[in-house]
């Protein structure tokens, strides 16, 4: 075997050896930012050098050596500042699109601006090596560039904006009589809200600042055992009841009541009212690339956005009348109209869980109800909807 092949062949079994092996270890998205972030800097330095010094005829070794730290030094750099930006910038689902693609173009001009004093190394002591650094770098990151993306993107959850209509609130109309509960990241306190567009009513402080672990469940009665409280839960299974006797056991089963513990991992939706009915099988995973899916007979379709730099992880799917669902991505609480494939962000918020009027036992006077203040903050409107 010839010298100047040996490096593609040490890349293609570098490549090919984990893949099988940490095939079930995690989803592909976490496996192939690894292996990108540990190994693939590696191959693609590689890969780059070897491309570097047989476009200029420069020394393959020298190449490979300054484009392996270049490709490691820009990677994790890119890896925390994009996530970052992503975090900052792509605030809903209506500006995490075009903010994606705004990070697509700059890690690209990130990588050129990153790596060229290590590809102008590769030149140094070569006539015109500024020019020819300049070319050089443009054509390696371009090429690696191309391989990345389409990697990433075929590993990547996209399907929130590939099979998913991106509406303004007002394209969705939701399902009657159906009362939304949630905790606000304003203030941190409990509201109660019809989808049907009530003011959101206020009834209890809670001043919760955990996202990942604060959440709404019904929960055995302490007055009565035939009831369901209304309960905040947060570390380590710490409960505060919230509104007491909020339901029955007649009106919730305790095989729905239970699918409430699920938060913040992996499960199957809490089904309101109808929803049992339903043919669709909603269920979703703690990973933003692999989000929400349903499922009725052959009929399958997913709702997720997972990136390298970013994305929103599912934490609660809470099933509707009407072949409907609330959707929980970290701090956005959307509404998701399955027939039509179309899906819109209704209130900031978290912990959310839903009941039906008629599952709900409205409190005989203000006790179980604390601070009853209408507040309109988390409301949202067209005035909010960006495409």
């Amino acid at each position: 075997m010839r010298r100047s092949g040996l490096p593609l062949v040490v890349a293609i079994a570098i490549v090919l050896w984990p893949v099988s092996a940490l095939a079930d270890a995690g989803t592909p998205l976490v496996l192939g930012m690894a292996f990108h972030l540990i190994l693939g800097n590696a191959v693609l330095g590689l890969l780059e050098g070897w491309l570097l010094a047989r476009a200029f005829g420069l020394c393959a070794r020298r190449c490979i050596w300054w484009l392996i730290g270049a490709n490691y030094l820009s990677a994790w750099c890119g890896m925390m500042l994009m996530g970052f930006l992503f975090a900052r910038y792509a605030t809903d689902i209506y500006s995490g699109l075009r903010t994606t693609w705004w990070l697509v173009a700059g890690t690209y001009v990130l990588t050129l601006i990153l790596e060229w004093p290590f590809i102008a190394a590769c030149f140094r002591g070569t006539r015109d090596w500024l020019r020819a650094s300049l070319k050089g770098s443009f054509l390696v990151q371009s090429a690696s560039y191309v391989f990345l993306f389409g990697g990433y993107w075929l590993l990547s959850g996209t399907s929130l904006y590939t099979s998913m209509n991106v509406v303004a609130p007002e394209q969705i109309t939701p399902p009657p009589g159906v009362v939304m509960f949630f905790i606000a990241p304003s203030d941190g306190d409990v509201y109660r809200a019809e989808l049907t567009g009530s003011a959101e009513m206020k009834i209890a402080e809670l001043d919760s600042t955990n996202l990942w672990r604060d959440h709404l469940e019904l929960r055995v009665s302490l007055e009565d055992t035939n009831y369901w409280d209304l309960a905040v839960v947060g570390d380590l299974g710490e409960a505060k009841v919230v509104w007491s006797r909020i339901s029955s056991q007649r009106q919730v089963p305790p095989k729905q009541a239970w699918s409430t513990i699920q938060y913040n991992s992996w499960g199957t939706a809490f089904q309101v009212g109808e929803a049992t009915n339903s043919p669709w099988q909603l269920r979703w995973a703690h990973w933003p690339d692999v989000g929400m899916w349903a499922r009725n007979g052959s009929r399958k379709f997913r709702v997720a956005y997972g990136l390298p730099f970013g994305g929103w992880t599912p934490y609660r799917v809470v099933h509707l009348p009407k072949d409907q669902a609330l959707l929980q991505l970290d701090r956005q609480i959307c509404l998701v109209d399955i027939p039509s494939r179309k899906i819109a962000l209704i209130k900031k918020g978290y912990g959310v869980l839903a009941l039906h009027m008629d599952q709900i036992i409205e409190p005989a006077g203000p006790a179980n109800v604390s601070n009853p203040n209408r507040s309109k903050t988390n409301s949202l409107s067209s005035a909010a909807y960006r495409r």
